[in-house]
């Protein structure tokens, strides 16, 4: 699986140019799976019956998903956004079929919380805006056999000494 930025170059390819310098050029691709409302190309212009005739014509195979829905709500990634921006941890656990989970590597910070007893982990965001801020009940894994439970600050970080510095999460175990 690979990422790619969305920059304005990026989202004025035109249909034939995402498939053709994206999807055969620079991916090679030899299967795509896509779901039944798939988009692509400026102004949206490309769908699935695009993909079928190039996969023909460049050698590729391509399969169209069904929409999955639960509890009469589509699951996408914007279903699952929207829930957890409104704090809806139920509906966001159902639609991914597994808690919500954030994940990162802990790095140095200045060691605050050990003066008043509460060591910290400190966890840089990998996304620039978190789909969740705020302060939670959480549980820890990966510093025993068993999670520890925890509470964690996910957002911007809370003053200290006039300071406020960008999105990380903070987590007390």
């Amino acid at each position: 699986m690979r990422a790619l930025g969305l920059d304005r170059r990026f989202a004025a390819l035109t249909a034939q140019n995402f498939i053709s310098d994206l999807l055969v050029k620079h991916l090679r691709v030899k299967f795509l799976a896509v779901g039944d409302d798939f988009r692509f190309g400026a102004g949206r212009e490309g769908d699935f019956l695009l993909l079928q005739k190039a996969g023909m014509e460049y050698g590729f195979d391509i399969t169209s998903t069904q929409t999955f829905c639960e509890g009469g709500v589509r699951i996408s990634s914007t279903a699952v956004r929207q829930a957890l921006a409104d704090d809806n941890l139920a509906l966001a656990e159902s639609l991914l079929g597994h808690p919500f989970a954030i994940s990162g590597r802990v790095v140095h910070g200045d060691e605050l919380g050990r003066t008043i007893g509460f060591p910290t982990a400190n966890v840089p965001l990998r996304r620039q805006v978190s789909p969740v801020k705020g302060v939670y009940a959480v549980e820890v894994l990966g510093l025993g056999e068993k999670p520890l439970p925890g509470v964690a600050n996910i957002g911007t970080r809370p003053t200290v000494a006039g300071i406020r510095k960008g999105s990380n999460w903070k987590c007390i175990c």
